[in-house]
Formats: structure tokens, C-alpha cells, sequence
């Protein structure tokens, strides 16, 4: 009998486990429309101020990561569950800090103050900068998102 306590809790542990690879990506986001409303939203990852150094390493010439791309929006998906999809599935590299609120700490190998104290990612939607995390967003059908990283060469490396 104690034998099938200790088995049913450790299977309902292992459920209740939010598995996510060692980079930080989430594996809950893929680019399928499992509500089948053909919701989706489009998504591009750009450096925004390039300054006369041209784009940091991992950057197009014309400054995209990631051109605009559309994904599969789920029920429920916040921002930050649609940029893991996309990345994941565009092989893109992240990394993330935070459980609950989520900030994007590097995508492609391009990191917060890789170009000065003031340079990092910001996330827009619809051309508007929400105050809150990208993981406690939740887009709509048909809304633009960009997460773009700002370069302040004019600051120091830390």
C-alpha cells in the first residue's frame, strides 16, 4: 500500500513538474492551433539603434534577428509564451530570470549590457511599451509584436 502512495505521488509530481531546456526556453508554446480559431500574431527580434558600429553579431544588415513572422496563438498564451515558441522553433537561443515575471536577459547570444549599461531587450505590442512583463501579457489575435535590443554605445561595458 505504501508502495502505491509513494508511486501515484511521484507521477503526480512529475505532471505537476513545468519542465523547461537548460537555456531558459519554455517547451509550452508551439506553432499549433489547438483551439482552431485561427488566431495567430506576428513576431520580429531587431536591434533598434545600431549607432555607426553596424548591428551586434547574430543581426541581419538590416538590423533583424528575426524577420516578421507569423505564429499560432493559443488560449491563454502570454508574450513570453509566444517569443519561446517562436525562438524554439526558429532555433534561436534565450535566456530569462524571473518565475512568475519573466525578463528576457539575452536572445541569439546577444545579452543585457553586452553594448554598454544602457543596452538590453525591450518588447513592444502594437507599437506600445506594456508595463508589465512580457510573461503577465497576453496578446490578441492580430497584434504585433517586436522584441528589440537597445545599444547605448555611449556607455561603458560593465
Amino acid at each position: 500500500m505504501i508502495v502505491l502512495l509513494i508511486a501515484a505521488a511521484a507521477v503526480m509530481l512529475i505532471i505537476n513538474l513545468d519542465i523547461a531546456p537548460a537555456d531558459g526556453g519554455s517547451v509550452s508554446s508551439q506553432n499549433v492551433d489547438t483551439a482552431g480559431d485561427g488566431s495567430y500574431v506576428t513576431v520580429s527580434v531587431r536591434c533598434e539603434n545600431s549607432g555607426s558600429g553596424g548591428y551586434p553579431q547574430g543581426f541581419s544588415e538590416s538590423g533583424y534577428m528575426l524577420e516578421e513572422t507569423e505564429f499560432v496563438l493559443n488560449e491563454n498564451d502570454s508574450v513570453f509564451d509566444v517569443m519561446s515558441g517562436v525562438l524554439g522553433s526558429e532555433g534561436i537561443s534565450f535566456d530569462y530570470s524571473g518565475v512568475t515575471s519573466k525578463y528576457i536577459k539575452g536572445i541569439g547570444g546577444v545579452y543585457e549590457f553586452d553594448f554598454g549599461k544602457g543596452s538590453g531587450w525591450v518588447y513592444s505590442v502594437n507599437g506600445g511599451s506594456p508595463e508589465v512583463s512580457c510573461s503577465e501579457y497576453y496578446p490578441k489575435s492580430g497584434d504585433s509584436i517586436v522584441f528589440s535590443y537597445l545599444c547605448d554605445h555611449g556607455g561603458e561595458k560593465d
